[in-house]
């Protein structure tokens, strides 16, 4: 017989609720926020009530009572026996992902993460300065994401310092194997790799799994793994802003600790009343939840499977998520938006926000939106567009090189031993005889400096005389786009289909940072918000169709198909598709890392 009825439903509008409240559409559905509508563990709002009768809300510290649930909670949930020295504090399982990065890494160091991710994942390292390796997951035949470990050690070199993962894995559902687990420490020994572990779903799992934290696998692993765990999640406090990380190496944890103290970040007397609460006293109400869920997601994929057998569906092993693939609807990015929006009735997370490689379209799915095991739908409000590989043309003109060297007025030799490719490689390709890679025409432009565009495309002018071809479009669209480095993704503001990174030695020994973008611009669409510059690279853009309203400073420019323009760093730019079609552009970003 159950204790606590999970049937009922509090009704959270008007609370500043972000599902509910900013959802401005009653007849839509949200099911996009990653909190449960049930309530909270009365156990919780008891002791909540308690703390909010003593008039004072001063100042606190993390005391012997929190720290005693946390040591005592992991080691029965999870099987690990941490110490309290080994414990620090974070607003949040994010923050404490990017205070990491940041006390962990320099500017250009690479993290690599297994992807499709939970969306922050990028923002903790993109926005802090650092480089994103993808790993791509795989999946079986029955849909389930396996780590092609191979594969992953292979994307591993030097300037790699951190793994960053799920445990259990948002949004794929995948509660990692011990076995797994194993291989994944074995890496990281090998290339003596810091582990940041998300775990904030480690408190969902079902049935015929079990949660191993990777650092409880070995000493060695508890020394270079720092874990991220919260009762946000299992108890639905998000709002209180209360999490946890266990780092059992003191050198990491001074790092951690100094990045945390700097930021001043202090300590919420409510969220570790909740959190003592939660760990002390709650565990029979998880215990209920997690049957509940279990046949939430259940049904869930039961209906999915039944009644909508186009949208596929592997059940996840752990979380309260569903990861939807929507390929075989044959379905473009707002049709889909269309019709689960306005005809299902659902909104979901767009599938393609979370960088997947390997679904088309996918959307992500919150199970316990509803209680008694309610509706289910897919939405995904967009996904990743993938183009078909295209051969290399033998029609794209490299002879510029040629051009911008005798204007340098460098000889053969001195491109050669710039470059540090021979003398007959370069003169190979100023007569058409081989194409250079994507490296080495960086390297080249960088040399000659030049743009590596204009290398590809040439002269643009201000009248739209271009002179281009449909050929030439063609060619140099397949040029750029047929290297094996692409990586699928998507800009929701912009809509990215693929990007490309490409390091590269520079003579000087530096290294470079190619971003290439192919953007579709929607009509009367600016690139961005409001003028912008980069302070850190060059923006070089061919157009391929449409028309633009090129914005520099002051100036403005019409730029039609064929031309292409060039954007040094820290100049002001933006610009607007004038077309009544979609514009379609290459976008380059060189940025050196000294």
């Amino acid at each position: 017989m159950s204790t606590y009825n999970f049937d009922i439903i509090t009704d959270r509008r008007g609370t500043d609720c972000l599902k509910w409240d900013s959802n401005t559409d009653p007849a839509i559905h949200p099911m996009w926020v990653a909190d449960m509508d049930f309530a909270v563990a009365p156990q919780i709002q008891e002791a909540m009530r308690k703390r909010l009768e003593h008039p004072v809300y001063g100042y606190t510290f993390h005391g012997e009572k929190l720290l005693n649930a946390i040591v005592s909670w992991v080691g029965r949930r999870y099987r690990w026996n941490i110490e309290k020295d080994w414990i620090t504090f974070s607003p949040g399982v994010v923050p404490a992902l990017s205070m990491s990065i940041l006390a962990l890494t320099n500017p250009g160091d690479r993290v690599l993460i297994m992807t499709p991710v939970y969306r922050p994942f990028y923002n903790s390292i993109r926005e802090n300065g650092r480089v994103i390796i993808n790993h791509p997951l795989k999946q079986d035949e029955n849909g389930r994401s396996y780590i092609d470990f191979d594969l992953l050690e292979s994307q591993i070199d030097s300037r790699c310092k951190i793994l960053m993962m799920c445990n259990p894995h948002n949004p794929a559902g995948r509660v990692w194997t011990r076995d797994e687990l194993l291989r994944l420490a074995e890496i990281a020994k090998r290339h003596d790799l810091i582990v940041i572990s998300d775990e904030i779903h480690a408190d969902f799992i079902y049935s015929g799994h079990q949660h191993t934290s990777i650092a409880s696998l070995s000493e060695d692993m508890a020394q270079r793994t720092i874990t991220a765990y919260a009762p946000s999640k299992t108890f639905n406090l998000a709002g209180l802003c209360q999490s946890y990380v266990v780092i059992p190496n003191p050198k990491l944890r001074t790092a951690y600790m100094s990045m945390y103290d700097a930021l001043d970040l202090g300590s919420n007397i409510f969220g570790m009343t909740a959190l003592t609460a939660a760990y002390n006293e709650a565990e029979d109400w998880l215990d209920e939840l997690l049957i509940y869920l279990e046949a939430n997601r259940d049904y869930a994929v039961d209906y999915i499977r039944s009644q909508i057998p186009r949208i596929h569906v592997c059940p996840p092993e752990g979380t309260y998520l569903l990861w939807l693939d929507c390929s075989e609807l044959g379905l473009r990015e707002e049709e889909l938006n269309h019709f689960f929006l306005e005809k299902a009735g659902v909104r979901m997370n767009a599938g393609y926000r979370f960088g997947s490689q390997s679904l088309p379209y996918a959307a992500e799915l919150r199970l316990p939106a509803l209680p008694s095991h309610g509706r289910a739908g897919a939405h995904p409000s967009g996904g990743v567009t993938l183009m078909s590989k295209t051969s290399q043309s033998d029609s794209l003109d490299f002879n510029r090189i040629r051009k911008a060297r005798k204007q340098k007025g460098y000889t053969l030799k001195q491109v050669a031993e710039l470059t540090g490719y021979s003398v007959g490689y370069i003169s190979q390709l100023e007569r058409n005889q081989k194409q250079p890679s994507l490296t080495a025409l960086r390297k080249i432009a960088a040399c000659l400096e030049c743009s590596e565009v204009w290398l590809i495309m040439g002269e643009y002018s201000e009248d739209g005389s271009s002179g281009h071809t449909a050929a030439d479009l063609s060619s140099a669209h397949d040029y750029v786009m047929k290297r094996e480095n692409r990586i699928p993704m998507r800009i929701p503001e912009i809509d990215v289909d693929y990007s490309i990174f490409t390091p590269s030695s520079l003579p000087s020994g530096e290294t470079a940072q190619i971003t290439g973008l192919l953007v579709h611009l929607k009509p009367g669409h600016w690139i961005t918000e409001r003028m912008i510059s980069h302070a850190n690279y060059d923006e070089s853009v061919f157009l391929l169709q449409g028309e633009l309203e090129l914005h520099v400073d002051t100036r403005v420019y019409r730029i039609r198909q064929g031309d292409s323009f060039y954007v040094p760093q820290n100049t002001l730019h933006n610009y607007l598709n004038l077309s009544e079609e979609e514009a379609v552009c290459l976008v380059y970003f060189s940025k050196l890392i000294y």
